[in-house]
């Protein structure tokens, strides 16, 4: 439903005598309550006029508008079922390379929908069977746009003629694409990876994303990864920013604190977005300032779970994995005492701070949040696929003596309840696809930027 035109989009609201606006009038995505009983989503589009999306009954105890935004994401998360999308138009065709789950195609979805419009998946690839099952159950992208494929073997060719492996690729695949998101494998960059730190073979999977764009050129690129990528010794991000530059893309990188951006979590992510020469270009830090949610405390461990508590578990995503007994031991500890950071005696002799040096210093390391217990009004911390073991991370339930179950694990990274996580059949492909999922938010608020 669209509301009157407004005058002009330049300044992004009516400026009143006294000169004076509020940040929330002045927002491009609003969050408000109708006249009636209704809480709705109001985005201005460029043109000036205002897409508006009906997001169910409104709440009672308040019309704070950051409260309200903050109530809107809470919803999002616990919807059973794909939210409606609008079909005014051609459809954004969205193409998703490495994709997992499909949580960067589900950003682009929902911004899509924000603006009255929908997105159809051209194009989702991966190597990972199960993560396309769940993508195929949980997005329902058109027959045959779904390939499982080794994308560093099918993108390897060089030149404007496309070699046998890309036009296979590519067969079916629409000519017009208007977003490419991306998400080369990060485990290279990532400062948990002490073995090929930095200077790992799959830091150079930038560059099949950047073939893909070479080949296609899509209107728009979004190619998120950890933000330590900028350490690689091999350079792969800055390359394939110059390799895009060299096809006339308009380039911007920034890291990106995604608890800004409204995810419950104290994540970092580094972001590259590439924009054709003959479309407007989208900067990375304006967009972060332009969408940064208010009170992004609001987002706590609480707010994104905590409706699970209590629950009967009657799907195996809501059952937590076994504990030895000694790290049974180590959470009812850290509930009964009550606790968050394990103490040295409890915790393992390699986990004990501070550590000694053969010549007696004292020596702290970097992972003291380990065997620790999450705090409910708290942001999580970064959720990897170790979130079952509290030797992995700050991972022990706020509430009760055990880990995150997957469930929990995917609400804090904004997978809603709709992504049909059990289309994997192991706690072992749902701890891997949940810990490498990039938070919708991300896409979405760069989709959204773009396309309005």
């Amino acid at each position: 439903m669209m509301s009157a035109p407004m005058a002009s989009v330049q300044p992004l609201c009516h400026i009143p005598e006294n000169g004076k606006v509020s940040p929330h009038e002045a927002r491009i995505e609003r969050y408000e309550l109708d006249d009636g009983d209704r809480l709705l989503r109001r985005v201005l589009r460029r043109d000036g006029t205002v897409a508006e999306t009906d997001l169910g009954p409104a709440p009672r105890r308040t019309k704070n508008p950051d409260w309200l935004h903050a109530i809107a994401d809470q919803r999002y998360l616990r919807h059973s079922t794909l939210p409606n999308a609008g079909s005014a138009g051609d459809p954004v065709i969205v193409v998703d390379l490495f994709s997992g789950l499909g949580s960067l195609s589900l950003g682009v979805v929902e911004a899509a929908r924000a603006l009255g419009s929908r997105a159809e998946i051209g194009l989702a690839a991966d190597a990972d069977p199960a993560v396309l099952d769940v993508l195929s159950a949980s997005l329902a992208p058109p027959p045959g746009t779904v390939r499982c494929v080794d994308l560093e073997a099918a993108l390897a060719g060089r030149g404007e003629r496309p070699t046998t492996a890309e036009r296979t690729l590519l067969s079916g695949c629409p000519e017009a694409i208007d977003v490419l998101v991306a998400g080369p494998p990060c485990q290279g960059h990532s400062r948990l990876n002490n073995y090929t730190r930095h200077d790992d073979p799959r830091n150079d999977l930038y560059a099949r994303v950047v073939r893909f764009v070479e080949l296609r050129r899509p209107r728009f690129c979004i190619v998120e990864n950890v933000d330590s990528v900028v350490h690689d010794q091999r350079h792969s991000a800055a390359i394939a920013a110059r390799r895009l530059r060299d096809l006339s893309y308009r380039v911007d990188t920034a890291p990106v604190v995604l608890q800004w951006l409204g995810v419950p979590q104290t994540r970092r992510r580094h972001v590259l977005v590439a924009t054709r020469a003959d479309q407007r270009s989208v900067d990375v830090r304006d967009v972060l300032a332009t969408y940064a949610v208010g009170e992004p405390e609001l987002r706590t461990v609480r707010w994104a779970i905590g409706d699970l508590v209590g629950k009967e578990a009657q799907r195996s995503i809501d059952l937590p994995s076994s504990p030895t007994p000694v790290n049974l031991k180590r959470m009812r500890w850290l509930h009964r005492t009550p606790a968050y950071d394990l103490p040295n005696d409890l915790r393992p002799d390699c986990h004990r701070l501070p550590r000694r040096t053969e010549d007696g210093e004292a020596r702290t390391h970097s992972y003291a949040s380990m065997y620790g217990r999450l705090r409910w009004d708290q942001p999580a911390q970064t959720i990897t696929s170790g979130f079952g073991s509290m030797g992995q991370g700050r991972y022990v339930h706020p509430g009760e003596p055990r880990t995150l179950t997957p469930h929990e694990a995917g609400r804090l990274q904004l997978l809603p309840d709709f992504v049909e996580l059990e289309r994997a059949p192991t706690r072992s492909q749902w701890a891997r696809m949940i810990g490498n999922v990039a938070p919708m938010k991300l896409s979405y608020v760069f989709a959204l930027e773009f396309l309005r």
